[in-house]
């Protein structure tokens, strides 16, 4: 969260708590910049269903087929009710329970709080081949269940249940490679928590398919530990074989797009097509990766779809047959415009058959002009037809009527993502060596923000909250495998709602399959590691050639310099002497890691990776980071040359950087660090040349790039609910208009790790959630850019105020129950003793460190010297604790703690409650409980009329 306010350190904790209500009770409004003219929105035919008409379709009163009935041919292929307890027998740890649920008959698993997270079955499988897989789970946490993935490397020992070399190779080794996945199927959410919830899977495997592995694990574990107990039962998987009737069932019910109507059943947003290896695909079948919108017309189907043709528009489509087709199926695609006269005119015809070798099962693209329809009401007729004994799974992809820009142009959008660029690794930022020039120009060209902080170190968390416009904490985007709420709306809907033509273009594994597609005409993404920036380019150019005659959002992510390290050798040339790599025996493509290199024959010398071969990686990072900087500088050419630059605006950013050994022997970026080389990132506006901004400025006070978002629909003319992001927009500061705001606290974090960070002016403070030598830090990065030099100790009036954002981002966002301890600085000697052993797994301490001294009781004592009133807060877990195992003492007398008893509940969190007792001078000890995190939406908080008026004098709201 990003707290607005002219200047955070010195001021009173009541302007704090009225600045903290700003973030969540913005009232809706519209643009702070006038952008120009909105462009008319393309007609989508996956959109007017309700004013279509199904001619004809075997879909017709046909029901989704929600589980398989008695007369479907099946066949067992795993059932496990976990009877015998003994785990040996499906080769997992003696520590395994099988124990009987609270009020339940039966053994079932029993994965305990605070024991190891994951468990496999790893079973082989079938390509193209359907299967079901249901379970029976009990938990209070609906991120602990079963996740089905398909896997792509085949067993060794197909007939030994969960053999260990093929769970060690697969689930430990290989899952984590996103490379050797092919999807990932989840559960929905049980409905009834703390209940037995039974659910099922239907699914078609892909082409690549090997594996079914059945992982349970809970998602917002930590330090590889369960955080709620869980019962799993009656694991079952059997494969199917379908008739072409249910077959449509499926179908219907699959990949059903966000606000279709369920009963017609053929609007449909995914990835809809079989697709080859990820690593060695190419064009044209590397776009089955796509996820597109389209609409399902099985053999035969007719559509007739009622619209008004614009002057010179013109219908732009694809073509393909489903993935569940089989070779030998074929459909005839008739396009037919039927004018008011009852005239019939084929614009389009064309018979697609699928042959053995799979060279027809791709996407056509298509655009068919209706200019001499233009301005007439017309019916426009889409129709699929085949042979009885060939009938087809048909595909209309994306069909829609625009029509190019001819007179003033709308603003077109542009968002450039690099992956793990630093922010001081650029000549603009002052490094030393010439490894960005075209940025440079860029930011000549506009804006560029020279502290801006990334909402976490690792890329699915950043890129949630760009989408998003919360922090990680709130959307729970914590791991690579977790789904961005369905109900949240992200940055591409908005611009797609908004008539704009939305276009994703991405490599990247951490970014595939978790729900970034929604709102994209096309997301192009390949789970490739080992891609090219000049790969994105091609794509850039191929999106720009089909649509960049009207307006558009295009999302472009560079895997540069994210390892492995694969530019030309030209670049090599560029950033290292001749023959260095040849010294190591190194070649490319090469990942480094703190303590090795992959295709480095010489890195090494005694079992550690060399000194001067540090050198070389980062000259290799850097090499990366002018190659990214050239492909960019291609597309800004392009954009120029078809006359887009000027009304373009078009933001850079990272979404975090690279260690390169600064701190610690870590090459990498992730875990519980949140120093400024890995989140202090690029952030550039080129704003469009009727904004009226001024260019080639630098803006040194703190943001945060969570303010993507809100600002980029300001530019656009987007009208939104700013109390729905967690941080404001930026176009007053880019205008010029917040030159008031001398900086703006902007927070990171690291969910997983239990890692804060909020930098504010030039100090960087983080607190750490578990025992660690320097678990509160606090940097002046202004004198210590490196930040070596811990002051947490010896500046209590900078480490308050950052304490109180700090205390007020964690009690907001994070789930459970907390002990906030508030004191007189001048006594700030603390004891706080749990005496109830089994809450002690779940202790977490975010302020104070704690020092266990018996076995079944844990002291937190204070460390360091007091910063303001906040003297401690520490984590208690899932339930409130009882007064009896919990003791505060502050100096040598004990405190009551409030909220620990049946007659004194925790209290919810309240920021304005807070800051009076901080005010108050009087010790005080209180149990909090946090908001629930699966909120989606900020919760908004009222102000009174003078607030408002407050704040717009303050020019925080017009």
């Amino acid at each position: 969260m990003m707290i607005p306010r002219s200047s955070f350190l010195g001021r009173s904790v009541v302007c704090i708590t009225v600045l903290l209500l700003l973030t969540t009770c913005s009232p809706k409004r519209g643009p702070v910049v006038q952008p120009p003219l909105h462009p008319p929105a393309p007609i989508r035919l996956v959109e007017m269903l309700e004013r279509s008409s199904v001619v004809k379709s075997p879909l017709l009163g046909s029901t989704a087929l929600a589980t398989l009935t008695a007369d479907t041919k099946q066949e067992s292929v795993l059932f496990e009710d976990f009877s015998d307890p003994d785990p040996s027998r499906l080769n997992w740890p003696e520590t395994t329970r099988f124990e009987q649920p609270p009020g339940g008959e039966g053994l079932a698993l029993h994965l305990a709080e605070g024991r190891a997270k994951r468990f496999a079955i790893v079973l082989p499988a079938e390509p193209n081949a359907y299967y079901r897989v249901s379970r029976r789970v009990r938990t209070d946490q609906p991120t602990i269940d079963l996740r089905v993935v398909e896997g792509k490397r085949a067993l060794k020992h197909p007939d030994t249940l969960n053999h260990p070399a093929d769970t060690k190779r697969i689930v430990t080794g290989g899952f984590v490679a996103i490379n050797s996945l092919a999807f990932v199927h989840r559960f929905p959410r049980p409905t009834k928590l703390g209940s037995w919830s039974r659910d099922e899977i239907l699914f078609r495997t892909r082409g690549l398919t090997k594996t079914i592995i059945l992982i349970v694990d809970d998602a917002e574990a930590t330090a590889g530990k369960i955080s709620y107990d869980v019962w799993l039962d009656d694991l079952r998987v059997d494969r199917f074989f379908p008739s072409f009737q249910e077959k449509l069932g499926l179908v219907k019910g699959a990949y059903l797009a966000a606000g279709a109507d369920p009963s017609l059943g053929i609007v449909k947003h995914g990835q809809l097509l079989p697709t080859a290896n990820n690593n060695t695909v190419s064009f044209p079948y590397d776009h089955n990766f796509d996820f597109r919108y389209a609409l399902l017309a099985p053999t035969p189907t007719t559509l007739r779809f009622p619209v008004h043709v614009p002057e010179h528009g013109r219908l732009n489509f694809s073509y393909a047959l489903l993935k569940n087709s089989v070779p030998g199926d074929e459909s005839r695609f008739k396009v037919i415009v039927e004018t008011g006269d009852g005239k019939r005119d084929v614009v389009f015809d064309r018979t697609l058959v699928l042959d053995a070798k799979g060279k027809k099962w791709r996407w056509f693209d298509e655009r068919v002009s209706l200019g001499v329809y233009s301005g007439q009401d017309v019916a426009l007729i889409l129709s699929t037809s085949a042979g009885t004994s060939k009938r087809g799974f048909a595909l209309w992809g994306n069909p829609y009527i625009d029509a190019p820009s001819r007179k003033a142009r709308p603003l077109n959008v542009v968002v450039i993502a690099v992956d793990t660029l630093r922010a001081d690794r650029l000549s603009c930022d002052g490094y030393a060596r010439s490894t960005s020039p075209r940025l440079d120009e860029l930011a000549g060209d506009g804006v560029r923000f020279a502290n801006a902080t990334s909402p976490s170190n690792w890329t699915s968390a950043t890129f949630a909250s760009l989408f998003t416009g919360i922090m990680p904490s709130r959307h729970r985007v914590i791991q690579h495998s977790r789904l961005l709420p369905q109900d949240l709306p992200i940055l591409p809907e908005y611009y797609n709602d908004a008539g704009w033509t939305t276009q994703g273009i991405a490599y990247k594994g951490y970014l595939y399959n978790m729900g970034f597609e929604r709102g994209f005409d096309g997301w192009f993404n390949i789970p490739r590691d080992n891609s090219l920036a000049e790969q994105n380019i091609e794509k850039a150019m191929a999106f720009l050639d089909r649509h960049g005659d009207r307006p558009f959002f295009l999302f472009l992510h560079f895997d540069d310099p994210h390892q492995p390290f694969n530019m030309p050798m030209s670049y090599v040339k560029r950033f290292l002497p001749k023959g260095a790599l040849d010294e190591y025996g190194a070649k490319l493509p090469m990942v480094v890691s703190g303590n090795g290199a992959s295709n480095c024959s010489n890195c090494k010398k005694d079992g550690k990776l060399r000194d001067d071969f540090k050198e070389t990686a980062r000259g290799l990072y850097d090499a990366e980071v002018a190659y990214v900087d050239d492909e960019i500088g291609k597309l800004l050419d392009e954009l120029r040359k078809r006359d887009l630059y000027d009304d373009s605006l078009i933001i850079f950013l990272s979404d975090h950087g690279e260690q390169l050994w600064d701190r610690t022997n870590v090459f990498g970026h992730g875990g519980p660090y949140l120093t400024n080389n890995l989140v202090r990132v690029p952030f550039i506006v080129k704003p469009h040349r009727s904004s009226g901004i001024g260019t080639g400025r630098v803006i040194e006070a703190p943001v945060s790039t969570i303010s993507l978002l809100p600002t980029l629909l300001d530019f656009s003319g987007i009208e939104y609910d700013a109390g729905q992001f967690e941080a404001l927009s930026l176009a007053s500061m880019l205008r010029g208009a917040g030159k008031q705001v001398a900086g703006s606290p902007a927070v990171t974090e690291n969910v997983i790790q239990r890692a804060v960070g909020v930098r504010d002016g030039k100090w960087k403070y983080i607190v750490r959630a578990r025992p660690c030598p320097q678990a509160e830090q606090l940097y002046d990065v202004e004198a210590d850019p490196v930040e070596k030099k811990n002051l947490a100790g010896s500046k209590p009036e900078i480490v308050g105020p950052l304490r109180r954002v700090v205390v007020d981002h964690i009690l907001r966002n994070h789930p459970g129950y907390f002990l906030l301890v508030l004191n007189n600085p001048k006594n700030a000697k603390l004891k706080v003793v749990f005496s109830a052993a089994d809450r002690l797994a779940q202790l977490r301490s975010w302020i104070g460190s704690p020092k266990k001294k018996k076995k079944d009781e844990v002291t937190v004592s204070f460390t360091g010297q007091a910063g303001g009133r906040i003297i401690s807060l520490i984590e208690l877990g899932d339930t409130p604790p009882a007064a009896a195992s919990l003791e505060v003492h502050l100096g040598s007398k004990p405190v009551k703690v409030r909220g620990a008893t049946a007659n004194d509940p925790p209290l919810s969190y309240d920021p304005s409650v807070i800051d009076e007792l901080i005010e108050s001078g009087e010790p005080v000890a209180l149990v909090v409980q946090s908001q629930h995190p699966f909120l989606n939406i900020v919760e908004k908080m009222g102000i009174d009329d003078h607030q408002i008026e407050v704040l717009k004098a303050m020019g925080y709201i017009q």
